[in-house]
């Protein structure tokens, strides 16, 4: 019942002047019209807390980039390692680490015999020096180069010798002896 009769009493006061109020709300707007010096007062705050704000934020954003890049380089340097690891794994076979021997270093085997093809254009070595008398001979009157020609005998070709051929020869396996 005193709960009724608290709501019953505040609904019983009567309200003194209902116009005052529309008097405050007037005199509350009328601070709030911006006159050239608070302009200028709020933009310079404006710009002060804009310039507080770049400079962190510029910070962050090099930073976060550089997080990023310093990632990257990361991960490539432990993809690197990887590589390189599966190739250390490689040497450790002893038939991958005779086949390198074989392939870079020319290395035979006992038994074995090694062949070497060698390119008859790449042995033409007189090719030059024949294209340098052949422009020389254009050069000179045509009767010089006919004199020449049947001054000189032609060169026989000398039969060919084989190349010795200078191939590390792979050791003999050593025996364990008891």
């Amino acid at each position: 019942m005193k709960i009724l009769m608290k709501i019953k009493s505040k609904r019983a006061v009567p309200v003194a002047n209902r116009s005052e109020p529309e008097k405050r709300r007037l005199r509350l707007q009328a601070p709030f019209s911006l006159s050239g010096l608070r302009a200028l007062v709020l933009l310079g705050v404006l710009v002060f807390v804009s310039f507080m704000i770049y400079t962190p934020l510029n910070t962050y954003l090099q930073q976060k980039a550089e997080m990023k890049r310093v990632e990257a380089s990361i991960a490539s340097k432990e993809q690197e390692k990887q590589r390189l690891i599966e190739e250390i794994d490689r040497y450790q076979d002893e038939a991958y680490v005779r086949e390198q021997a074989k392939l870079r270093l020319g290395l035979v085997e006992q038994g074995e015999t090694a062949f070497r093809l060698v390119d008859p254009a790449l042995e033409d070595t007189n090719s030059s020096s024949a294209e340098d008398d052949a422009s020389l001979d254009r050069e000179k009157p045509w009767y010089k180069v006919l004199w020449k020609a049947l001054a000189t005998p032609p060169v026989e070709d000398a039969p060919e010798e084989d190349p010795e051929m200078h191939l590390p020869i792979a050791p003999a396996p050593e025996e364990a002896t008891p």
